[in-house]
């Protein structure tokens, strides 16, 4: 099964337990924030009625100040949160980074004629700093566009039930999309950690061993062996990138999908006195806010393919026991 991939990322929940004061405080704060920040269309959508029906100058002014005083409460509740998840997510990278190495220092010195220098090197800092950087992205951007999507649509629905459904039919064949290449992903995370330890572990013994590079006259090769471990993890990134690039561009062609369809019945429904010009409005601001969850959300997903790709690394040493034990 494929959700299997993300197991790894359950030895992360000690560390989020400790912490998730933080982490309430900052989910709270984003259902404030998105809520607010979506709720503006629905101002605007009244402002626009308002200007057809030829309102006063005072009613337009108190719409804006409106606006204005909810981009401010918007502006202060997103300072807050990001404060709370990544300073947390770095409290939480130097703990496991310190776990991590205090664990090395119990293991048996057979351990490490056994590993590479370079690639224990590559887990300490690299693979920790990934993991680190997910758990922070993941509660600052999915959690956020998570309320943003559930608050559009249900101001979506209570605008225009059909119009609503109408504009959403393409959204289902992105997770379609998006489950199709979950094994994708997480392999070539794991080839990509581990060809990275490949060249660490190089540069640290040629640069740790240079005498003996020397004494042997070992430069020429060394450096074609280096460039051919480089050559596989560029290649490697490259695959990334056109996996990537391929279901960016999916997202935006199924995103396109639904503002056509938004254009064309929402375009109808307001010549044919259906729906008010501020409802069309307020929907084609919904319709861009829900592009960038759409969006994102293949970078979110990509990070956390990575983040358990590298957890998956770490679990293995840190399930590693020493040869010697105490006895009771």
């Amino acid at each position: 099964m494929r959700l299997e991939k993300f197991k790894y990322l359950l030895r992360l929940k000690p560390y989020l337990l400790k912490y998730r004061w933080h982490f309430i405080a900052a989910f709270l704060l984003t259902i404030v924030s998105n809520f607010v920040y979506a709720f503006i269309p629905k101002i605007m959508q009244l402002a626009i009625d308002q200007i057809q029906a030829r309102a006063a100058l005072g009613v337009l002014t108190k719409y804006s100040l409106l606006i204005v005083g909810m981009s401010l409460l918007y502006g202060i509740t997103r300072f807050i949160l990001r404060w709370a998840i990544f300073s947390s997510s770095r409290k939480i990278e130097a703990e496991i980074r310190q776990d991590f190495f205090r664990h090395l220092q119990s293991l048996s010195m057979l351990f490490f004629i056994n590993n590479r220098t370079g690639d224990l090197m590559s887990r300490t800092m690299n693979d920790i700093r990934k993991v680190a950087m997910t758990i922070g992205r993941v509660f600052a951007f999915l959690f956020s566009n998570i309320v943003v999507f559930i608050v559009a649509i249900y101001l979506m629905v209570s605008t225009n039930v059909k119009l609503t459904i109408m504009v959403l039919l393409p959204f289902p064949l992105v997770s379609f999309v998006v489950y199709k290449t979950i094994d994708f992903f997480f392999k070539i995370h794991e080839k990509i950690q581990a060809e990275f330890a490949d060249i660490t572990t190089i540069a640290h013994e040629n640069i740790s061993g240079s005498r003996v590079v020397k004494a042997y006259c070992l430069e020429s090769y060394q450096t074609r062996k280096f460039e051919q471990k480089s050559l596989k993890y560029l290649n490697s990134n490259l695959k990334l990138a056109r996996g990537q690039a391929l279901l960016h561009a999916a997202m935006e062609i199924l995103f396109s999908l639904s503002m056509v369809i938004l254009l064309w019945f929402g375009g109808k429904s307001v010549i044919r006195e259906q729906i008010s010009l501020g409802s069309f409005a307020a929907f084609t601001v919904w319709v861009n806010m829900l592009a960038w969850p759409i969006f994102s959300f293949g970078w979110i997903y990509n990070l956390i393919q990575r983040a358990a790709a590298s957890m998956s690394r770490i679990g293995k040493i840190l399930d590693t026991k020493p040869d010697i034990h105490d006895t009771e």
